[in-house]
C-alpha cells in the first residue's frame, strides 16, 4: 500500500508533463494516476518509461461529460485500498510541502481528518509569449498572490465522492481541514500557506494560455474568469513578486531526472515496499543501541504503511523508553483497535495498557483493568 499519490487527468500536457511527474516524486509521493482525456500524443507514450517501472498509471478516458469529475470518482473507488492519501491537482499545479519537504511527513499531522486543503499561490507568466526550454518551475517565478481556491488530500476511506474539482463529500463525522486545522467545507476558504500551499501556473506563456483555451474546461464552471486574452494581458501587466518557495525542490528533482526509471522507481517507493518483520527488527535494534532519534524516524515511516498490532505496541515502548508514557498509552489504544477479531492479542495489549497505568501510578485504573481481564477470561 502507498501512503501518498496523486490523481490528475490530462489532456495535450506533454511539454510539462515530465517535470510535473518529477517535482512530485521529489516532494514525496510515491505514485501517480493519470487519466488521459484524449492528448493527441497518448499520456502513455509520453511517460512509457515511468509507467513501465510502476511509477505512473495511466488509464485511457475519452470521457466528454465532466471528464474531471468523473475520473476523480473512478480513482476513488479504484484506489480506496491503494493509499492512504491521494492528493487531486492539475498539470499546472505542483504542491509544495514547505513545514516539511517530504509531503508524508507533513500528512502524518493530519492523519485525524478526511483531508487537508491546500490553496493556490497563483504565479504570472513573466514575460513569456513562447514557451520557454527551461520548463515550468524556472521559467514563471513571480508570484500574484494567495488565492482563495484550495485543492484537496483527501483520505480515501472517508471520502465518498468530488463535489467540484477542488472539494469533495465526506463519510458521516468527517471532514476537511486546513493546515490550521479549521474545517473547510467548501471550495474555498481564507488564504493560508505556512505549512502547504500549491503553485498554480495558470497562466504560463501566453503561447500555453491559448492552447488552454483551445482545450476548454474539464469541468464546467460557472465563471470562467481568468481564460481570456484580455485578462492574460491584464495579469502580464502586473510585476508580480519574486517566489522561491520551490528551489529547495528543483536539486532533488534534477537528481531523480538522471535515474534509469527502475533505480527512480526503488527510490520513490523504498519506504512503502519493506516489509514490516524486516523494519521492526532494525527500529528494535537501533532502539537497544540507544540511538532512540533514529529508531523513531524509522518508526514513523514504518506506521505510514503498516499500522499493525505489533508496529504500534513497538510504537508505544519506543515512547515509554524516553519517559512519553501519555503517547504510548495512545499508541497501545489504536493497537488494541486494529487487533480486533484477535482475542488473545487484545488480553495481551490490555495487559501492556495495564503496566502502563502502572508507571503513570493510576493504581485504581490499573485494578479495575485487571478485573476486567480476570472477569473475561471467566465467561
Amino acid at each position: 500500500m502507498y501512503y501518498a499519490c496523486i490523481c490528475a487527468i490530462a489532456k495535450d500536457e506533454t511539454p510539462h508533463l515530465r517535470e510535473w511527474v518529477l517535482h512530485h516524486f521529489s516532494a514525496g509521493f510515491e505514485h501517480i494516476v493519470l487519466y488521459d482525456n484524449g492528448s493527441v500524443e497518448p499520456v502513455s507514450r509520453t511517460l512509457s518509461d515511468l509507467a513501465a517501472a510502476g511509477l505512473v498509471t495511466v488509464i485511457d478516458f475519452p470521457v466528454r461529460e465532466a471528464p474531471q469529475l468523473s475520473a476523480y470518482f473512478h480513482c476513488l473507488r479504484t484506489w480506496k485500498d491503494r493509499s492512504r492519501w491521494l492528493a487531486f491537482i492539475d498539470i499546472d499545479e505542483f504542491v509544495l510541502p514547505l513545514a516539511r519537504h517530504d509531503v508524508r511527513e507533513l500528512l502524518e499531522d493530519y492523519e485525524a481528518f478526511a483531508g487537508l486543503a491546500a490553496h493556490w499561490m497563483i504565479f504570472g507568466s513573466d514575460g513569456h509569449l513562447r514557451r520557454p526550454a527551461v520548463g515550468v518551475t524556472g521559467s514563471y517565478t513571480r508570484s500574484l498572490g494567495l488565492h482563495h481556491h484550495v485543492k484537496s488530500l483527501v483520505q480515501p476511506r472517508w471520502t465518498l465522492k468530488p463535489v467540484s474539482p477542488h472539494h469533495f463529500a465526506y463519510a458521516e463525522g468527517r471532514f476537511c481541514v486546513n493546515e490550521d486545522r479549521v474545517p473547510v467545507p467548501a471550495a474555498s476558504s481564507y488564504p493560508v500557506a505556512e505549512k502547504i500551499r500549491i503553485n498554480h501556473y495558470f497562466y504560463k506563456s501566453q503561447q500555453d494560455f491559448e492552447e488552454k483555451m483551445r482545450r476548454g474546461l474539464a469541468t464546467a464552471v460557472r465563471d470562467a474568469t481568468g481564460r481570456t486574452l484580455e485578462d492574460f494581458y491584464r495579469q502580464s501587466r502586473q510585476s508580480g513578486v519574486p517566489d522561491t518557495a520551490i528551489a529547495p525542490f528543483l536539486p532533488a528533482r534534477k537528481s531523480l531526472s538522471r535515474l534509469p526509471p527502475k533505480e527512480l522507481a526503488a527510490v520513490v517507493t523504498q519506504y512503502c515496499a519493506s516489509g514490516p518483520e524486516e523494519e521492526i527488527a532494525a527500529i528494535a535494534s537501533l532502539a537497544q543501541s540507544g540511538d532512540m532519534a533514529r529508531a523513531l524516524r524509522r518508526y514513523a515511516r514504518l506506521r505510514r504503511y503498516h499500522a499493525t498490532p505489533l508496529a504500534l505496541t513497538l510504537g508505544a515502548n519506543l515512547h515509554f523508553m524516553r519517559d512519553e508514557t501519555e503517547k504510548g498509552l495512545e499508541l497501545l489504544g489504536e493497537a488494541l483497535f486494529a487487533a480486533s477479531g484477535d482475542a488473545t492479542l487484545q488480553t495481551w495489549i490490555y495487559e501492556e495498557i495495564g503496566r502502563c497505568y502502572g508507571r503513570l501510578r493510576k493504581t485504581e485504573k490499573a485494578e479495575a483493568l485487571k478485573r476486567f481481564l480476570q472477569s473475561a477470561a471467566r465467561h
